[in-house]
């Protein structure tokens, strides 16, 4: 086991007992912080699920077959770039047209977890075209859902949540309930991101029975997760923790390394919200660390993002500013604004705070 994680969940077992206890006194904090706490606590702590599709792939011609499952090999081992060189091989002549929506799903994907949305998104239009030619319901559902993971990785919720139920309506047309659950999983990560909370959970709640039924632990474990999530929105910790810690047992089990993640940030903002800044930043350094192994830029961001606003709650302005300016780096790169716009504005506060003489501790990093 990567020892990052395994120290993460030590804290993560220290936290459920010192909650089942009341050491907390959780609902006290949720109503001592101020609108601007309110604001800071549970940033980017949503799961997104970006779907993949291999239809006609695995049992296609030799001369697409074996760049496919080079690519797939390369993807699995975070070799991003490597793996779409090998994409790009199958996509001959001889493609068919779901293969072809396959292909760029894929492609797209790999883009998207090195956090080049433009050109992600390009390649998820294409798939588009391909499965609307093939008249491939389920390819169309998947490429559809994941450009409403684009929308909403730019900040555009209305649209997120139009491709969402696009998506869904797909799904329940061609009676796919394996891809309608990680649709409904998206549907209700845009309505978090939105600041809906039971909105979500109606999607969320269908999401996890259908993963279930279907035998997808990792998109059970997205599910619970984002329900871990909703219920923070809510403000109950109790309930928080308890489908975070099932969503992280899960992913642990199954080695997904990308849930991993995600799951110590989420647990990171809850940890937080209880008023333990030190293990929340425990937490959020071993989210970075998982991130940037597996080069997911955007969890990296993420994770840069909470450290700093974490120190800032401790007081420590210049470890703040550092990593905030390390994750406005990357969300500019990305041309993810409505990140950057945000982090910009924070960036500001710290600074103003720091010259109104707000306090400055010796926070390191932890080991």
């Amino acid at each position: 086991m990567d020892w990052t994680i395994a120290g993460a969940v030590l804290g993560f077992i220290a936290l459920v007992v010192a909650v089942a206890f009341g050491a907390y006194g959780v609902r006290a904090h949720m109503e001592e912080r101020t609108a601007a706490q309110r604001g800071f606590a549970g940033i980017d702590g949503k799961l997104d699920r970006i779907a993949e599709y291999l239809d006609g792939l695995p049992q296609a011609s030799q001369d697409i077959r074996q760049p496919f499952e080079r690519g797939r090999a390369l993807q699995r081992q975070h070799s991003y770039r490597e793996a779409i060189v090998q994409y790009e091989a199958c996509l001959q002549p001889g493609a068919t047209a779901s293969q072809r929506a396959s292909l760029h799903i894929l492609i797209g994907n790999c883009f998207w977890r090195m956090g080049e949305l433009e050109e992600a998104d390009g390649h998820y239009r294409q798939a588009e075209t391909a499965a609307t030619e093939a008249a491939d319901f389920k390819a169309l559902a998947q490429a559809v859902t994941n450009m409403g993971i684009i929308y909403l990785e730019r900040g555009d919720l209305r649209k997120a949540r139009k491709h969402h139920k696009r998506a869904l309506r797909d799904c329940r047309k061609a009676d796919l309930r394996a891809t309608e659950a990680i649709v409904l999983a998206n549907l209700g990560t845009a309505y978090l991101a939105a600041g809906r909370p039971e909105d979500a959970l109606k999607h969320l709640e269908r999401s996890v029975a259908l993963h279930r039924e279907s035998g997808d632990h990792e998109g059970e474990a997205n599910a619970l997760g984002n329900t871990g999530v909703a219920y923070f929105q809510k403000g109950d910790l109790h309930g928080a923790l308890d489908y975070q810690g099932q969503a992280l047992m899960i992913d642990m089990e199954i080695g997904n390394a990308e849930g991993v993640a995600s799951d110590l940030g989420n647990l990171g903002n809850i940890t937080l919200a209880a008023g333990d800044w030190d293990k929340a930043l425990d937490l959020y350094w071993g989210a970075l660390q998982v991130e940037r192994r597996i080069g997911r830029r955007f969890g990296e961001a993420h994770s840069l993002s909470n450290i700093g606003l974490s120190y800032w709650r401790k007081g420590c302005a210049s470890h703040a500013l550092e990593n905030l300016r390390l994750a406005l780096a990357i969300y500019e790169d990305m041309g993810a604004e409505t990140h950057a716009k945000r982090t910009r504005r924070i960036i500001r506060d710290v600074q103003l705070g720091a010259k109104d003489g707000a306090p400055s501790g010796d926070a390191t990093r932890p080991g």
